[in-house]
């Protein structure tokens, strides 16, 4: 499962920087409540995005693992 976790994480960080959000190297999100509301988001555009044809389990650890590091660079 560790292979499937991995290759979510890479998708994401893909998918997220289409919405101009990246993977920074030190933890920037603690709001709880926040990173909950994100991590719908992110699950609930991924499903879409793969057709529901997701690993649930693995899913939610890839985006537990990569939210605390997520950043949105602000465009002009």
């Amino acid at each position: 499962m560790r292979e499937t976790i991995e290759l979510y994480k890479k998708e994401l960080e893909v998918f997220l920087a289409t919405l101009s959000i990246f993977k920074g190297n030190k933890v920037i999100n603690s709001d709880k409540t926040l990173n909950a509301e994100n991590k719908e988001f992110i699950k609930k555009k991924f499903t879409q995005l793969k057709s529901g044809n997701v690993n649930e389990v693995a899913l939610n650890i890839a985006i537990d693992e990569l939210l605390p590091y997520l950043y949105q660079v602000e465009e002009d």
